[in-house]
């Protein structure tokens, strides 16, 4: 018997079945671009990190540039003149507010008064400027603070109060003489961390108040 035909079919049959048998044919290198297209988003997301991180760290530095808290908290408050006073400052109530719109009085937070000096308009003590009551005649009228008149040039005059627990200064109102040499219409707003002993410049406001007969309103920004 002749085994060569057999051979030859046997060989055939094998080559048909690996052929079938082997299964789709990968095109070269795409297990590779997968690996890559990961690594890819991989470092996407680390610059995106990054970016944030790097968007935080200036955001904090420009708060720490400014310098200043734009909310301060303290105890100790008090408002000087910014320009001279001809005569002397006369102020019948001085009020602090919480916030800018002048609704939330801290009048029974103050537990104590500050002033340049005791009033020089022998009507009482400083008790007066937390009374609650204003008048606007001035010169040394009944009910009324005022510096020593020797002492009125810019940055001498100031009053202000101590509160029983710390606090932010939104809004500042003044009854004061209606007499231009016995008034301001900008003032500097100052608080103190350390009990009084050192004062600290938190704004320097010029007053839209064009009535004299009514409390002079001072909203630092």
């Amino acid at each position: 018997m002749n085994s060569k035909p057999f051979l030859i079919v046997l060989l055939l049959c094998a080559m048909l079945c690996a052929s079938a048998c082997s299964g789709p044919e990968l095109s070269s290198g795409s297990l590779l671009d997968d690996d890559d297209a990961a690594d890819d988003d991989d470092a996407a997301d680390d610059d995106d990190a990054a970016d944030d991180d790097d968007a935080a760290d200036d955001d904090d530095a420009a708060d720490d540039d400014d310098g200043v808290d734009p909310t301060p908290l303290s105890t100790h408050w008090r408002v000087l003149n910014v320009t001279p006073v001809d005569d002397h400052w006369n102020i019948s109530e001085l009020t602090f507010y919480t916030d800018n719109e002048c609704t939330s009085s801290l009048s029974e937070a103050v537990t104590s008064i500050l002033a340049v000096s005791e009033t020089n308009c022998d009507q009482g003590d400083l008790e007066l400027l937390n009374d609650g009551v204003c008048t606007f005649a001035g010169h040394c009228g009944p009910g009324n603070w005022a510096n020593d008149p020797g002492e009125s040039d810019p940055g001498q005059i100031w009053v202000g109060y101590e509160l029983s627990e710390v606090s932010r200064v939104g809004c500042v109102t003044l009854c004061q003489g209606s007499d231009e040499i016995q008034r301001v219409t900008e003032l500097t707003l100052e608080q103190s961390n350390d009990g009084g002993d050192s004062w600290i410049a938190v704004d320097t406001i010029v007053t839209e108040t064009v009535e004299t007969d009514v409390p002079t309103v001072f909203v630092p920004e």
